[in-house]
């Protein structure tokens, strides 16, 4: 999607089309009463997110549509989303293999119900 956004934007611009990309990590919406989910993971995952999400989908609206009143590009509305977007953006190698070591030491999961417990996911 953000590569797909990036071409848009440059290719648009001569027409005077803006093109904003919202990357919001998990928000309390109905998803899990209409989505069909085989993992206990992921449903455990979402739901823990989704109560522990520290911002309202009309907060993370409102964030989405100033970003796009001031034609921003990249717009993450929760502050860790921000701090994870640098991270990938500056050091993208080290970001994925951290991740990477994660899982391959079983702890994947482990830390990612720890940032849905805590609001950070």
């Amino acid at each position: 999607i953000i590569g797909l956004s990036e071409t848009l934007r440059m290719e648009l611009s001569p027409h005077n089309i803006r093109v904003t990309v919202a990357c919001p990590l998990c928000l309390n919406t109905n998803l899990l009463e209409t989505a069909r989910i085989n993992s206990d993971f992921i449903t455990e995952f979402y739901r823990t997110s989704f109560t522990q999400a520290r911002m309202s989908a009309a907060a993370i609206a409102g964030c989405i549509l100033r970003a796009v009143e001031k034609n921003k590009f990249y717009e993450m509305p929760q502050p860790f989303a921000k701090v994870l977007w640098v991270n990938k953006r500056l050091t993208p190698a080290q970001f994925l293999d951290i991740f990477s070591l994660l899982n391959r030491r079983g702890l994947g999961k482990p830390v990612a119900m720890w940032l849905a417990r805590h609001g950070l996911a």
